[in-house]
């Protein structure tokens, strides 16, 4: 299996409970094919490389990637990251989205903000 993501790399891992989570790469292993991830609560685990889902899969719909939802209505509309161009509702999102940064030229997530993708 060739595995083309890196230390740092923002990723969807699936559970053992069939529970998909936005995650990021701490390390990887080749010889076990897996990887060290950190979730959104700070929690880590170790996931198996079958296991790494690109969050950046191409969609015809836009959805939160936290939810897989495709709605985006006031007061909970979907915003796009100007660093990585993945969509969270304002109410997914680590720290939850003010209105007045939607109307901002650019917005970044909490993930590229911590990355100074800015």
């Amino acid at each position: 299996m060739n595995f083309h993501y890196k230390t740092g790399d923002v990723i969807l891992a699936k559970l053992s409970n069939g529970a998909i989570y936005f995650a990021k790469i701490l390390s990887l292993s080749a010889a076990k094919k897996q990887c060290k991830v950190e979730f959104d609560d700070k929690s880590v685990s170790q996931v198996a490389w079958s296991c790494i889902f690109d969050v950046k899969a191409e969609t015809d719909v836009i959805v939160c990637v936290v939810c897989k939802e495709g709605t985006s209505e006031p007061p909970d509309q979907i915003i796009i990251c100007d660093g990585c161009n993945i969509g969270y509702h304002q109410h997914c999102h680590k720290i939850y989205i003010q209105d007045s940064e939607i109307e901002q030229e650019k917005w970044y997530c909490v993930y590229c903000k911590s990355k100074k993708r800015m």
